[in-house]
């Protein structure tokens, strides 16, 4: 968050949200990608980030709306971790890209 819309640095008090919002944002990426969406609860978020139970409701409106932000942050991570460089020969690119796809999928079972 390097900058508030007014163009202004972000004060703390906006770094802090910024902070919690990440760190439920990371709670929920961890307890969704092992296991099922419907076996994790807002407590199990709110306990693996550290925070009051009424800051998911704050930041995200409830697990519901806090899903979509994991999904796109795990696409994202999955983006990121199977991009492989041009290097080598068309068969050796692929074989690099799915090796690094079904490694991601093994740290991340229940989000596949």
């Amino acid at each position: 968050m390097p900058q508030s819309i007014t163009g202004k640095p972000p004060t703390k008090r906006q770094l802090a949200a910024e902070q919690t919002r990440q760190e439920l944002l990371r709670a929920a990426v961890e307890n969704f990608s092992r296991r099922p969406y419907a076996t994790v609860t807002v407590s199990d978020i709110v306990r693996s980030a550290g925070v009051a139970h009424g800051l998911l409701s704050h930041h995200s409106n409830g697990k519901e709306n806090l899903y979509p932000e994991v999904v796109l942050e795990i696409s994202c991570r999955l983006h990121a971790a199977t991009t492989v460089t041009s290097d080598g020969t068309t068969n050796e690119r692929l074989r690099r890209h799915f090796v690094a796809h079904l490694n991601f999928l093994a740290g991340h079972e229940d989000a596949a």
